[in-house]
């Protein structure tokens, strides 16, 4: 844990080359970016062990997506990508 405290910025996805995005056991609150769900090559995204809530972004346009971690935040919504994670 790096014990990061404050929002996950929506210019974060101006990072546009991400592979790997991992922020999990933070002390990270508000809503997830609808800019996560536009970082087309990130193929991890964990961001379990926050205080993340609110309703999931679009995240089908995370074609390389391979793993995803939310668990231990207070989200809502449905995963409509997980028919589309690579196996």
């Amino acid at each position: 844990a790096n014990y990061i405290i404050g929002q996950i910025p929506e210019t974060v996805g101006a990072m546009y080359r991400l592979e790997t995005l991992v922020l999990d056991h933070n002390l990270l609150s508000g809503t997830i970016p609808a800019a996560v769900g536009t970082l087309a090559r990130l193929s991890q995204l964990d961001l379990s062990h926050n205080h993340l809530e609110g309703n999931l972004p679009d995240l089908s346009a995370m074609k390389n997506l391979q793993a995803l971690l939310l668990h231990h935040n207070y989200l809502n919504g449905t995963l409509d990508i997980v028919s589309s994670l690579v196996s």
